[in-house]
């Protein structure tokens, strides 16, 4: 893209926007930080480009909307009803996933994970309406007694044999 392109395209944004130039995916832009003009090229620098010596690793942490996400997950573990061993493991494994893990794989798993938290409750919740809808459907018909008023009144004037 030329940049004649790119200056018509932020032209046309609405005047009371000034959105953060980025690349990547949605869940884990990647901000531009530096430009260099090298004859007719215009690098552009983002933050998450790794260093010449890091090899395949990440070149930043988490970004301000993952951070919140990692909050959250940690008020949801916090605010759990479950007893405190329980609590402290899964603590613990979110903390090991953050050393150990980039924070785009980091990320990526607190993603899968609620999706998957998500997709068991959209399940349950089919399951539960479909069990309700079974009763229902099933129900046992009782049969109703076939004794009119009239044979009652009989029944009830009969002297009782012995």
């Amino acid at each position: 893209m030329k940049v004649s392109e790119l200056q018509n395209i932020i032209n046309h944004l609405p005047s009371d926007s000034d959105p953060d130039i980025v690349m990547g995916e949605e869940w884990l832009p990647e901000r531009l930080v530096n430009t260099k003009l090298d004859g007719e090229l215009l690098f552009l620098e983002f933050d998450n480009a790794p260093e010449e010596n890091q090899g395949d690793d990440e070149g930043r942490g988490f970004v301000e909307h993952e951070i919140s996400m990692i909050r959250e997950k940690l008020e949801q573990v916090l605010y759990d009803p479950s007893d405190t061993q329980t609590k402290a493991d899964a603590l613990l494994a979110i903390f090991l996933m953050g050393h150990e893990l980039s924070s785009s794989e980091v990320i990526e798993v607190l993603e899968m994970a609620e999706s998957e938290v998500a997709e068991q409750e959209v399940i349950e919740s089919e399951i539960s309406e479909l069990e309700i809808s079974t009763l229902e459907a099933n129900e046992p018909e009782t049969p109703e007694l076939g004794t009119s008023a009239l044979e009652t009144k009989k029944l009830n004037d009969t002297p009782p044999t012995i």
